[in-house]
């Protein structure tokens, strides 16, 4: 089997005829493509600020949209932003940051009046113009600018730019905030002096007072809704004690014992009479001691089962044992059981009390 072999003068004339070839390509992809289209190669746009017109350079891309879809002109005119607010708006079109222009303060001046009036300018700059950055960096700094000022001096600040604003934008949500923020800190902050002394903005004074106004009618709506919950209270009636129930599982049942009725009987029929030498038996002892009753009443009272002792005082044969009897203290006789000590079977079986 044969194989070809390629001269090697004839491979490298090859390889330089498709890398020429190539390179022709190419020339001709870049010069039918046409001009370049760079934002970096366009004429930048000029904006003029205030009535002196400053001029400020931004390349067009660097515009908003809704600046450049009707308005093809290469020149913006702001009459109405001065400019050093123009700087803080040209800054944002570059950096998307708020900056104002450095400037030197004299010493008597409050640089928080100062940065406090530059950010409301800024603010009525970007919503006049729609730029909705600008404005939500301009509210963060006029609410820095403000922490250490009283509400005198806001009104003070913003009394002339005030007529500038639409009729409920965020900066009258802000007054209104700090009239009620003051309000609370000292109830007496409106009957100062220096509250709206400096301030000639007819618009602003109306709607301080009408701020003013509110509050009060809160703190007295307050008051009086206090008062009214106070007095229901004292009116209430007290609550009356419950009524006895019949719920018998509450009632605490005394222990049981032998009715007092029956207590006399039972001592009169247990009693033993002193030792006497004329009476040698019970019955003998029995006529004697309760001669006034007839038997079958003492048989009766003596059986009465609800007694707590049952003693047969009917026996004839039962004698009472011991020494003759002599004069003197009374022989001392055992007791009767109780009735806890006799038990079911005794009661029925007729056993005796012990002697």
């Amino acid at each position: 089997m044969s194989r070809k072999f390629l001269n090697p003068k004839t491979s490298h004339i090859s390889r330089k005829l498709s890398l020429w070839s190539q390179l022709r390509l190419l020339r001709r992809f870049y010069e039918n493509r046409g001009p370049l289209c760079s934002p970096y190669v366009e004429a930048p746009v000029t904006l003029h600020f205030g009535p002196e017109e400053t001029t400020f350079y931004v390349p067009r891309h660097y515009l908003p949209s809704q600046w450049t879809e009707s308005d093809t002109a290469a020149r913006f005119s702001f009459p109405d932003v001065d400019s050093r607010t123009g700087h803080a708006v040209v800054h944002y079109l570059y950096k998307q940051t708020y900056e104002i222009p450095a400037f030197q303060i004299k010493q008597w001046v409050n640089r928080s009046r100062f940065n406090l009036k530059a950010a409301v300018l800024v603010f009525i700059a970007a919503t006049d113009h729609d730029l909705a950055g600008l404005q939500l960096l301009a509210k963060c700094e006029i609410n820095d600018s403000s922490r250490d000022l009283c509400l005198a001096e806001v009104l003070n600040v913003i009394d002339e730019d005030f007529s500038r604003l639409g009729p409920d934008s965020w900066i009258h949500e802000f007054v209104r905030h700090k009239a009620k923020t003051a309000f609370e800190s000292d109830r007496m902050v409106f009957t100062n002096e220096a509250f709206l002394q400096d301030v000639n903005n007819t618009a602003l004074i109306k709607f301080v007072m009408r701020c003013v106004i509110n509050l009060y009618n809160t703190q007295n709506t307050n008051t009086l809704d206090t008062k009214e919950s106070l007095t229901e209270v004292q009116n209430e009636p007290e609550p009356e004690d419950a009524a006895p129930s019949d719920d018998f599982s509450t009632i605490s049942c005394p222990e049981s014992e032998v009715p007092a009725a029956y207590e006399p009987i039972i001592e009169s029929s247990c009693e033993i009479a002193p030792a006497s030498p004329h009476i040698t038996s019970s019955r003998e002892w029995e006529t004697s001691v309760l001669a006034p009753e007839s038997e079958l009443e003492i048989v009766d009272r003596v059986h009465d089962p609800l007694g707590p002792v049952f003693c047969d005082l009917m026996v004839e044969s039962a004698t009472i044992e011991g020494p003759a009897a002599v004069e003197g203290p009374v022989a001392a006789a055992p007791e009767c059981q109780s009735v806890e000590a006799v038990d079911e079977e005794d009661i029925f079986g007729g056993s005796r009390c012990p002697h």
